[in-house]
């Protein structure tokens, strides 16, 4: 199973970072989306 690096959070959860402890946050690369239009590009790597 391939390790899982980035993270895709709706933007109104961003109030809820620091509530992640920083050795976890420090590995994964966090990616905020406006919409689910957004989120679809973002997952897909598409600008």
């Amino acid at each position: 199973m391939p390790a899982v690096n980035g993270v895709t959070l709706p933007m109104s959860s961003a109030v809820d970072i620091p509530t992640i402890p920083a050795e976890l946050f420090t590995k994964l690369q966090t990616s905020f989306y406006a919409d689910p239009v957004d989120a679809v590009y973002k997952a897909l790597g598409v600008d």
